[in-house]
């Protein structure tokens, strides 16, 4: 996956409720974890990210992300985690 490609895709359909970047702030819906906090997630990994791509999300729109769109969600979100994590 590309995470250059990954933040495009971010930008079309997560924008509207994650806060996408590094930046400090919360998400425009209090119920969405900014893309910051979801890759600090402790124990968080590309394959916990790419199975909760497949699944549909309580509080989420019914958005389903596979194949290289997902890979690519998966390197953008990983790329934002911090070094001390």
């Amino acid at each position: 996956g590309s995470a250059s490609e990954g933040l495009l895709l971010a930008r079309a359909i997560c924008a509207e409720c994650h806060l996408l970047g590094t930046e400090e702030g919360s998400s425009n819906n209090a119920n969405a974890p900014t893309f910051k906090d979801i890759a600090n997630t402790p124990g968080m990994t590309g394959a916990a990210l790419r199975a909760s791509l497949q699944n549909w999300h309580k509080n989420m729109p019914n958005l389903i992300i596979k194949g290289e769109e997902a890979d690519s969600l998966v390197a953008y979100i990983l790329s934002l985690k911090t070094a001390d994590q």
